[in-house]
Parts: structure tokens; sequence; C-alpha cells
């Protein structure tokens, strides 16, 4: 038979510090974004090629150096790509933005070359 009080009271092999449970749960979170972009790209990949006739307008990320923020540009069947990432609204503006270079290297693919360069890519 099996001591009960021996696993009770046994101390766990590895604890994590609350800096590297916060670090994993950065990275889970991160993937996970990931993740939901990759799949609104398949979409998007999957809707041109069903009618190649029509392309998507391509999206594209701005650093806007006035404003201090990345600003991405696209149509209204891609703004799922930067809402997932992490983008905000500016309803006055009708734009998505975000002044965290992190988010805007999510979408460093879409970035012009002056964007890439602040981006340091």
């Amino acid at each position: 038979m099996v001591d009960m009080s021996s696993i009770f009271n046994s101390t766990p092999k590895s604890v994590l510090t609350m800096e590297e449970w916060t670090s994993m749960r950065n990275t889970i979170h991160t993937l996970q974004q990931e993740n939901k972009l990759l799949k609104v790209q398949l979409s998007k990949y999957l809707r041109e090629q069903a009618d190649p006739a029509t392309p998507a307008k391509p999206c594209r990320l701005v650093w806007v150096p006035q404003d201090n923020r990345f600003v991405f540009f696209c149509s209204y069947e891609d703004r799922e790509i930067p809402k997932l990432s992490g983008f905000m609204w500016d309803r006055d503006q009708k734009q998505w933005y975000t002044n965290q270079t992190g988010l805007a290297n999510l979408l460093a693919g879409y970035a012009d070359k002056p964007t890439r360069e602040v981006l340091d890519l």
C-alpha cells in the first residue's frame, strides 16, 4: 500500500519563479497570436486562389514619425490581421495602429523599406 503522506508532503522537483511563469505565459500568448495571424493569412491566400481575377488589396505597415506610431493599412476583409496582432483601431482616422515595436514586428512582412529600418530588420 502507498503511503499518501509521503506524496503530499514531498516538495516538488521544479518550481517556477514568478519571472519564469510570466515569461512562459507571454510566450504562449505570443504563439497564440501568431497562430491566429497565420490562420488569417491562410484564409486570405485561399480567397485569392479561389478568385485570382480579383486580387486582394495589398496590406502595408508604415511608420508615421509625427504620430510616433506604426499604422497598418488593409482592406476590410483583412481587418483580422492587425486586430489579432494587437493593433488598436483609431475611430477618428479609421486606421489600425500601435506604438509598440514588438507588435509591429509581427507584421514586418508588410513593412515598407523606411519602416523596416525603424524596426531594425
